[in-house]
């Protein structure tokens, strides 16, 4: 692997304090809400800590984030010292929590979260970190391009870990993409719930979500925020469902904020979502007035990034999102998967009769079979090799902060090269929300004459050496 110049083979020290920062930010502030049940805990906390990105205007992230930790363990300190009433989780509880933290594991095994999207969320976060606070564009590691109208909450949330932890961006962004499968499970068990006895719940939550492969399904939209916008608005529905409290409406319109600053197509459809489903035309004006608060909520949260995605996005841009998110057949059988398996587990739980058994364990092989090769398409995404990390480590060792690498288009190692080594590459990816600005950077630095060479000064190279162009 690599050294400390990258930060990739951080260790187990790093790699755990890192975790136990994230473990923080899931916690906090969520346990002040007295009357909150724990499974809406992780999502008050993070939706707090992605939606404050936009609301300090540029400040300084870091003593903000010191600071209202601070406060809060403070604050919590009070509530933890109230008499417990000493009742154990119960094994549905230990099971959702279990298959949560399980997705965790390739933390501690992956370098890096694979994927070229997920390479364009790493230097975002590590611009948060250098910048440490809300930077205005991409620049030095992508030109001409306005930060934050691309799904800014994945890497908002893995700055914060690494702020707190020193952990490097891209192993915080490989954090977060894993702990949201579990936010998904959780939201998802919080939703049946309601409707199931707990042991149907969490079973249904875990196949569901097994069964599903959501980065897979919902791909149209993207990768990474997809299934970080999904558990948010998997939680919203949960909390926005029939005999809530305008309470509870506040935190599914946090929810749906959250939601919003992941994916905002995922956001906007959860919201019609949850609309046709509270039917609020024919519940009466108290569904009315909670949807209606939960909508204000979430995009009034939300407004400061929703405003710079719609400064930056142009018609063809939206005509391009719209044509890519037209593929949605493995989202709708997603849906339909979503929708179909709790009612299986109900009619095969409790396993008593021999076909009831047969059925849940067919059940659980199919949940595993799924599992697996979800995790061999995320392991074979582009990501560096072995021999690449070396290769990055020479380009930033031996170029200036402000050079540009020429890279080969579907070079996976390249790709990483901004949020690994610092360095700008040509020619970039970049998501369909900056397809235009990215012509345009093309076009601004075209050489004025054929035979001049392209703007970039070094090539990269999988060997060690990394020459100079002439």
């Amino acid at each position: 692997m690599v050294s400390g110049l990258m930060g990739i083979d951080v260790g187990l020290v790093p790699s755990l304090l890192g975790l136990l920062a994230f473990v923080v930010l899931l916690l906090l502030p969520g346990l002040l809400v007295v009357r909150a049940p724990w499974p809406a805990v992780p999502f008050l906390s993070l939706a707090f800590w992605a939606l404050t990105w936009g609301w300090l205007f540029g400040a300084s992230r870091e003593p903000f984030l010191r600071g209202a930790l601070l406060s809060f363990f403070l604050l919590v300190l009070l509530r933890l010292f109230k008499p417990l009433d000493g009742r154990r989780p119960g094994w549905p509880t230990v099971l959702v929590l279990v298959a949560a933290a399980l997705p965790l594991t390739a933390f501690f095994l992956w370098p890096v979260c694979p994927g070229a999207e997920m390479s364009f969320h790493s230097l975002g976060a590590r611009l948060l970190v250098w910048r440490d606070g809300l930077p205005s564009t991409y620049e030095p590691l992508a030109h001409w391009l306005p930060f934050g109208a691309h799904a800014p909450a994945l890497p908002a949330l893995a700055a914060d870990v690494s702020l707190l932890s020193g952990l490097p961006p891209a192993k915080s962004v490989l954090l977060v993409h894993q702990a949201a499968f579990g936010l998904l499970l959780i939201g998802l068990y919080a939703l049946l719930v309601r409707r199931l006895a707990p042991p149907e719940a969490a079973l249904a939550a875990v196949l569901t979500v097994a069964l599903v492969r959501v980065p897979t399904a919902f791909a149209a939209f993207g990768d990474g925020g997809p299934l970080l916008a999904l558990a948010f608005a998997v939680a919203a529905a949960a909390w926005l469902g029939p005999g809530g409290h305008r309470s509870s409406a506040v935190a599914a319109g946090t929810f749906l904020g959250a939601s919003a600053l992941a994916q905002p197509a995922l956001a906007l459809a959860a919201a019609l979502a949850l609309g046709l489903r509270l039917r609020p035309w024919s519940d009466g004006s108290l569904a009315r007035i909670r949807l209606g608060l939960a909508t204000g909520v979430g995009l009034v949260l939300s407004a400061p990034f929703l405003w710079r995605l719609a400064w930056a996005i142009s018609a063809g841009e939206a005509a391009g999102l719209a044509l890519a998110a037209a593929s949605l057949v493995p989202a709708v059988a997603a849906v339909a998967a979503a929708m179909v398996v709790p009612a299986l587990v109900r009619r095969c739980w409790p396993p008593r009769r021999p076909l009831a058994a047969l059925g849940l364990a067919a059940l659980l092989a199919a949940a595993a079979w799924s599992a697996r090769a979800d995790w061999l398409a995320r392991a074979g995404a582009p990501q560096p090799g072995s021999p690449d990390y070396a290769a990055i480590e020479g380009v930033a060792a031996r170029t200036q902060p402000l050079d540009t690498i020429c890279i080969e288009p579907a070079d996976g190692a390249g790709l990483w090269i901004p949020a690994l080594a610092g360095r700008a590459v040509s020619p970039p990816w970049v998501p369909l929300v900056y397809r235009d600005e990215a012509r345009a950077a093309v076009s601004r630095a075209a050489p004025a004459s054929p035979g001049l060479a392209p703007p970039c000064v070094h090539v990269f190279s999988k060997a060690a050496e990394v020459p100079e162009r002439p």
